[in-house]
């Protein structure tokens, strides 16, 4: 069982509910994180999310405007961010925060029972083979490497920059 927290600005109301009853996320985003690719259709993998939840699991918040893509690369599923991008989830949409799915790539969370570095790698290396703009600020002027630099995350900073960040960024090595 999945368990979410509504969160508002700096402040988290601990309204813990699961996946799938009434008011919470869609069943698309229930399916990524169960990596249930028989679950995952071109009119799911649309969909975004109306409000910001706090995913415990990961632990990773989902903001108004992400899409199932976003939770795939927080949650490092591989196996669903490759269905939804098969399934046409544009992998440059943008929540409210201005994030693509490649900032949550990024993100490092060792203390997560989904981390794992070279799963980091393997979905950055997706996403930027599918065109994800490696170089995309989000709201704050924040970009993935940015993301990965700040986190500490060797996996993530050698995935961009020996992909396409490499070239945008080749005065840094």
């Amino acid at each position: 069982m999945q368990f979410l927290q509504h969160g508002w600005g700096n402040h988290v109301v601990r309204m813990v509910r699961p996946f799938g009853h009434a008011g919470s996320v869609e069943p698309i985003f229930e399916a990524v994180l169960a990596n249930d690719l028989s679950r995952i259709t071109a009119a799911e993998a649309a969909q975004r999310m109306a409000e910001d939840l706090f995913v415990a699991e990961l632990p990773h918040m989902l903001y108004r405007g992400d899409t199932p893509l976003h939770l795939a690369a927080a949650g490092l599923r591989y196996d669903a961010a490759r269905a939804l991008l098969a399934a046409g989830t544009p992998v440059n949409a943008v929540n409210r925060r201005g994030a693509i799915a490649l900032h949550y790539a990024c993100d490092p969370r060792p203390l997560s029972p989904a981390w794992d570095p070279a799963a980091q790698r393997r979905i950055i290396d997706l996403l930027v083979s599918a065109g994800a703009t490696v170089d995309q600020p989000d709201r704050g002027g924040v970009t993935p490497l940015h993301r990965a630099v700040r986190a500490r995350s060797p996996a993530a900073v050698a995935a961009l920059l020996s992909g396409s960040c490499g070239r945008c960024c080749a005065g840094w090595r």
